[in-house]
């Protein structure tokens, strides 16, 4: 590789891990799809889904071709399942006093505060799901102390005891 091409090739990765994350998204819970600014069931998100995978990996691979061009090794990983693939789904939209609000279509959705806690709870819980080290390393009461320490720290719960 010449000297002159790191930069492309690094503008080029960032793409690439772009539509990579993109794809995990995707193939989660990250994919809406809206016509007229109505959001669709499930049975269209469905039918959709591996066609915007499959466009996703087409530009990922036109991009690997473009790296291969400059003289970069393309090594392909197999597919993971990140955390992001994991997280909830934020609760349907519906009118009520509240305290964020998005703009879809001409109606505003306003999410109650009790929604947006409960979503950010579903969230946190499953941030530290995934961060948490493998089965059987972990006692339960390791768990238990580790799990109150997190909550103290997010300030979700009283300090813990010290043992």
């Amino acid at each position: 590789m010449k000297l002159e091409d790191i930069q492309q090739a690094k503008m080029l990765d960032d793409r690439r891990r772009e539509l990579a994350f993109k794809i995990t998204l995707v193939r989660g819970n990250g994919l809406g799809v809206t016509i007229q600014g109505n959001y669709q069931d499930n049975e269209i998100l469905d039918a959709v889904r591996e066609h915007v995978v499959a466009v996703l990996e087409s530009r990922i691979d036109g991009i690997d071709d473009e790296l291969r061009a400059i003289g970069v090794d393309i090594k392909k990983a197999p597919p993971s399942d990140e955390p992001a693939a994991n997280l909830p789904i934020l609760p349907r939209a519906r009118k009520a006093i509240g305290s964020a609000e998005t703009q879809v279509g001409r109606e505003p959705l306003i999410y109650t505060a009790t929604d947006m806690e409960a979503y950010g709870q579903k969230c946190y819980t499953a941030g530290r799901r995934s961060a948490k080290p493998a089965p059987g390393t972990y006692s339960k009461a390791m768990e238990a102390e580790d799990d109150a320490w997190a909550d103290y720290n997010a300030g979700r719960g009283p300090h813990p005891k010290r043992r």
